[in-house]
């Protein structure tokens, strides 16, 4: 039987640092075997290590290697998750842990660490061949279900399986493999993602894109943050300025709309640029 030091070991090694918390705001770091955390209290785990004496921040991950897969799917039963993933991905997921509610959660480990572009590349592949993973997985310094802790409903976050990481080359001839294409060059395109500060596109960009772009790519995230979508850019084609009144304009159709939902409009608009520039949409 698979132990919480086993999936540890699996995922980090001795000597790194992560944040070890009860709930989604946690942030502190702490070493991964030296200090006793081992216990049912933290249910969460980041998915990467983070630096010594830092907090959860995308910028404090020390190394990039691990991948988060979460599906949207409607699988009734363990079972027929793992055999999806079996299917979908032999032989390649480092760790398996059911995440004491309806879902299991999958982890593939790379040998090595890669830099924040090969990720974002590696990603992006992972999504064209899944198109249900989930787009958060995408964080690097995200919360993940710490195997063998107790979920706050007192359900265990059982270990399914723990096995070995495996070298990058080979999850890149498996997707090779699987006739999906190497992330587009940004030769030529701003190296930065796409808006400013707080996420926006100026408009002159914003014009090569439709509404229905982002609808389609909003409701590749949540069914109800891209109808959401779908009110806030539903005049984009006449009017791209108004891109930037988008949040006094969800208020007033949707009456409130969070943080979360602001994100996930903009990874919308921003995910609907990258296929119109790389040519996935004519």
């Amino acid at each position: 039987m698979n132990t919480q030091k086993d999936f540890l070991s699996a995922l980090f090694d001795q000597h790194e640092h992560a944040c070890f918390a009860k709930d989604q705001y946690g942030i502190k770091t702490s070493c991964i075997h030296s200090s006793p955390h081992h216990n049912r209290v933290q249910q969460f785990v980041t998915l990467n290590p983070l630096l010594p004496g830092t907090t959860r921040k995308k910028v404090n991950v020390a190394a990039k290697r691990n991948f988060l897969l979460e599906y949207d799917l409607e699988l009734a039963t363990i079972e027929s998750q793992l055999e999806y993933m079996d299917d979908y991905f032999p032989g390649l997921y480092t760790t398996a842990v059911h995440s004491g509610g309806k879902s299991v959660h999958f982890i593939i480990s790379l040998e090595e660490s890669v830099t924040q572009e090969e990720y974002d590349r590696i990603f992006w592949r992972l999504q064209q061949y899944e198109p249900h993973l989930d787009p958060m997985c995408k964080d690097t310094s995200r919360l993940t279900r710490l195997g063998g802790a107790l979920r706050s409903n007192g359900n265990l976050q059982e270990i399914l399986y723990v096995g070995d990481r495996i070298p990058q080359q080979k999850l890149e001839s498996f997707l090779d493999e699987k006739g999906i294409q190497r992330a587009p060059d940004r030769t030529g395109r701003r190296s930065k993602p796409l808006g400013d500060s707080k996420g926006r596109i100026h408009p002159a960009d914003a014009k090569i894109l439709n509404g229905e772009e982002i609808i389609q790519e909003g409701e590749r995230y949540n069914k109800l943050r891209g109808i959401i979508a779908r009110l806030i850019v539903f005049n984009i084609d006449k009017t791209p300025e108004d891109l930037y009144n988008r949040l006094e304009k969800a208020r007033e159709l949707c009456g409130y709309i969070g943080k979360e939902e602001d994100e996930i409009i903009w990874k919308s608009i921003n995910g609907a640029f990258d296929k119109k520039a790389s040519g996935q949409w004519s």
